[in-house]
């Protein structure tokens, strides 16, 4: 079956978009030179489940964002099961910060998840991500300073996905109640 022109088109952007993220995050967050079989070798079982543990949990917002992308790669003739995958490309940018974190923490991967959705919620991250979103009409410093913003919080995410399980893990208490408590007084 061919995919009509305009559905090639939308999905190569989008395919496009999410490996430009991954390519940004490897070269951000390795040192070089990259040994790019080492950091496959090391996260790729992590970063694998990690998707698949995210796309289970999507909020109502992001669940949403992948529903209207896979039905408009569909209208444009790209088959169901393939606009959904490439549509769920995007929110997945994240799993490489949960699976260093996870890696980093040893601890289970459902765990790492809520921790991050936890500290994500806490942070209000969804509604800074919005405003960090990089578009073609950008000028060139605005676009550089989203990038960097983006690749700080997705940084310091991490960086509190990290320290959280390694507190009180073992308290009893939820994974917001530890956020907020490690976060200290409002």
């Amino acid at each position: 079956m061919a995919i009509p022109v305009d559905g090639r088109l939308s999905a190569l952007t989008l395919i496009q978009q999410s490996l430009e993220e991954g390519a940004g995050w490897l070269l951000r967050n390795r040192p070089s030179p990259l040994a790019i079989g080492d950091v496959i070798e090391r996260l790729a079982h992590r970063v694998a489940d990690a998707q698949a543990s995210l796309l289970r949990g999507l909020d109502d917002g992001t669940e949403s964002g992948v529903a209207a992308d896979a039905l408009m790669l569909a209208d444009r003739g790209v088959p169901e099961v393939l606009a959904r995958r490439i549509a769920e490309s995007r929110p997945a940018g994240t799993s490489p910060d949960i699976g260093e974190a996870a890696a980093a923490t040893a601890s289970p991967l459902r765990d790492v998840v809520a921790v991050w959705h936890a500290v994500g919620e806490e942070l209000g991250a969804r509604w800074l991500r919005a405003g960090m979103t990089v578009t073609a009409g950008d000028p060139h410093w605005l676009q550089l300073a989203k990038t960097s913003l983006a690749d700080e919080l997705a940084t310091q995410m991490r960086t509190i996905t990290v320290d959280i399980p390694g507190r009180d893990a073992r308290s009893g208490r939820s994974c917001a109640t530890r956020v907020r408590m490690a976060r200290g007084p409002a």
